[in-house]
């Protein structure tokens, strides 16, 4: 069954939020505003820009006085409204994109801060590392699931991580972690080859770490991760 909206002009703008394929919801919430006990619905609700958007076809004196009390007693909600008009209507649309691009851009680069915090904290020599002639040579040497956790990841920590773990283990720049008492000595292979320790903990050499791709990277990651703490890997 089909939405009944209260104007053609808002049933248009809905059509044109489906077409450009942003999410909303009509007559979502409903606030409660004084003097008199009165209530105010905005049209639409922008789910990914978390904004309101109120369309009319003209703005009366009482929608004015209606938006003033509005935002005197609810100031965090007025500020995400955004007031469209028919003398709008030729860009009304094309600014909610504007503005929910501009809210992308504004989360990846929130997101690439935070990423940079989280691998300084994995990695606190990452900014010196990254400047290291040798580290820049060794990652132009890996395979492309290797360099580019470095070269075109700016928003998983963990995987450059992963990646820097690996060149430290190779370059013996990790601190060693003390094995347990004749562990070297009980490494033992099974019948598809593979070192284990006598408690079936797995060996990892370097060497085998680089070639497992970024899926295979995330599903060992906390294996790999309590190998390089308990020292089972090799280079």
């Amino acid at each position: 069954m089909s939405r009944r909206y209260r104007s053609q002009f808002e049933a248009n703008f809905a059509r044109d939020l489906r077409e450009r394929e942003i999410a909303s919801l009509y007559e979502q919430d409903v606030i409660q505003y004084i003097p008199k006990p009165r209530t105010y619905t905005p049209d639409f609700y922008i789910c990914e820009g978390n904004f309101y958007v109120e369309t009319k076809g003209r703005f009366f004196a009482a929608d004015r006085t209606k938006h003033l009390l509005i935002k005197e007693q609810y100031p965090d909600i007025y500020n995400v409204v955004e007031s469209i008009s028919h003398l709008q209507a030729d860009r009304r649309v094309e600014d909610i994109e504007s503005r929910l691009s501009e809210l992308r851009e504004q989360e990846v680069e929130l997101t690439k801060q935070n990423s940079l915090k989280e691998l300084t904290t994995l990695h606190p020599d990452f900014l010196e590392l990254k400047e290291n002639d040798n580290f820049t040579q060794w990652l132009n040497e890996q395979p492309e699931n290797i360099s580019d956790g470095i070269y075109k990841n700016n928003t998983n920590a963990k995987w450059a991580a992963r990646i820097i773990d690996l060149y430290k283990a190779e370059h013996n720049l990790q601190n060693k972690q003390t094995t347990k008492p004749n562990a070297a000595q009980a490494v033992t292979k099974t019948h598809r080859g593979s070192i284990t320790t006598e408690g079936g903990k797995k060996i990892w050499s370097v060497s085998e770490i680089a070639k497992l791709k970024p899926q295979q990277f995330m599903k060992y990651e906390k294996e790999i991760d309590l190998a390089r703490k308990e020292g089972r890997i090799q280079t």
